[in-house]
């Protein structure tokens, strides 16, 4: 999910709402989003599929169960993850705050 609308490679006019936490906000749209992660995680542009716009989040948020079933794995440590395809890795997001921010460039 994110609230920006300018990330969108594709974009389709959805009218529907999703709980977060304990509240619901309203989804404007949904498409697909490139990320492309640092250097220092290979470079590499994680595409995204299914992207819901929600214009109400103030920062990105990626589905670790849309990760796992695209056979990515995720594991976990107190300051750091690893997302990994076949052992191979992928991104790395460090722990700030209780949220893993994924290391990717600005201009995702």
């Amino acid at each position: 999910m994110t609230p920006h609308r300018e990330f969108f490679n594709t974009f389709k006019e959805l009218r529907g709402s999703v709980a977060l936490g304990k509240g619901r906000a309203d989804v404007k749209g949904v498409g697909t989003v490139n990320v492309n992660l640092t250097e220092a995680c290979g470079g590499w542009t994680l595409g995204l599929t299914r992207v819901l716009y929600v214009p109400e989040l103030e920062c990105n948020l990626i589905s670790l169960k849309r990760l796992a079933d695209n056979g990515i794995r995720v594991t976990f440590d107190k300051n750091s993850a690893i997302g990994s395809d076949d052992g191979v890795p992928l991104f790395t997001a460090r722990e700030s705050g209780g949220l893993y921010l994924l290391d990717c460039k600005e201009e995702s």
